[in-house]
């Protein structure tokens, strides 16, 4: 791939889809929620403007997150999401533009097909696949070229993915249904059956970024919602303590999944792990206290890369920008 302003690189994540232009840096981060009517299929609206009518649209309106997983739930919808969002890019010429896209480790051929069948639909013929986890370890800034054993932990919103590098590839990888989506899940769960207290998924959110404020300040989190029983709007006081251990399920599958990674990586990259630590990427990074779980887990270090959540798309951006990093990328199957 040349040296071209038309360069970009693509993550296409379940909360969110970033675009990075060679040489600018990441110019979209938008949500990856499309609002529709129903009734006609005409999209009202894509984005955050999308991400902020979730739960408050009447019933002909549904908002729609097309993709699970890291995988395309919606071919139709993300195709005309994603051209949407090329255009706010700058990219009124697709078929000029070449593309470096991430992809899960583990995705099936059909996953990667509709991957690049999304990109081909709406006009981005030329595209490279990395995987996620070695885009996330070079936007983190990691050795992932050299003789020495990287881990990396992508907590994103729908998959955790966790993967150990060693001289551009990936050694052991394991990628795990439990992530930022399966957090709020659990949050739901927990005050429903305990309070019969109905919240949405923003709310939810909200109470996973003020946990780590409302443990440093002794308060409790204040949560706002519907009586299951009455139907009545109801407001709780919940001790922080409560919401990390309905948080405990998801993050010991996850703790699970890195204990077995690290079971089938060689001695020889495990020593280097165990000296120099492992390395959490996506937003699901910032969650308050999973460094410290991770780490008590494993014995290692636990380092949060700065920016989690970009580190993939600007890796990726790196691989199109830097001619000494191509060997990371992966052809695009022929059809």
């Amino acid at each position: 791939m040349g040296l071209l302003t038309r360069d970009i690189a693509l993550d296409l994540g379940t909360a969110a889809t970033r675009i990075y232009n060679a040489h600018a840096g990441v110019v979209v981060n938008e949500p990856s929620a499309v609002a529709v009517n129903v009734t006609t299929g005409r999209i009202l609206a894509i984005g955050a403007e999308a991400g902020r009518m979730a739960g408050r649209t009447p019933a002909h309106v549904k908002v729609i997150r097309p993709l699970r997983a890291g995988n395309i739930d919606d071919f139709e919808v993300t195709g005309r999401m994603l051209q949407h969002l090329l255009l706010v890019a700058g990219h009124r010429i697709p078929a000029r533009t070449q593309a470096v896209v991430c992809a899960p480790s583990d995705t099936s051929g059909v996953g990667r097909r509709a991957v690049l069948d999304t990109c081909r639909v709406v006009g981005v013929t030329r595209v490279k696949l990395i995987p996620k986890p070695v885009a996330a370890a070079v936007g983190a800034g990691l050795p992932v070229q050299e003789a020495t054993g990287t881990l990396i932990v992508d907590v994103g919103a729908g998959t955790t993915e966790i993967a150990v590098l060693c001289l551009g590839g990936v050694v052991a990888a394991r990628s795990v249904p439990v992530s930022g989506d399966a957090l709020d899940e659990a949050i739901l769960q927990h005050l429903r059956r305990q309070y019969q207290l109905d919240v949405g998924r923003h709310t939810a959110e909200r109470l996973k970024r003020d946990l780590a404020a409302a443990e440093t300040a002794g308060r409790r989190l204040s949560v706002r919602g519907r009586c299951s029983y009455s139907g009545l709007p109801r407001t709780l006081l919940l001790e922080g303590a409560e919401i990390r251990a309905a948080l405990r399920d998801p993050l010991d599958r996850i703790v699970w999944a890195l204990t077995a990674v690290l079971d089938h990586c060689p001695p020889e990259l495990s020593q280097d792990i165990l000296m120099r630590g492992l390395t959490l990427t996506g937003d699901g990074s910032r969650l308050h206290g999973l460094d410290r779980l991770l780490q008590q887990a494993t014995g290692t270090p636990v380092h949060i890369a700065q920016d989690p959540g970009t580190a993939a798309v600007r890796g990726a951006g790196r691989c199109a920008e830097d001619p000494s990093l191509r060997n990371l990328l992966e052809s695009a199957p022929t059809r």
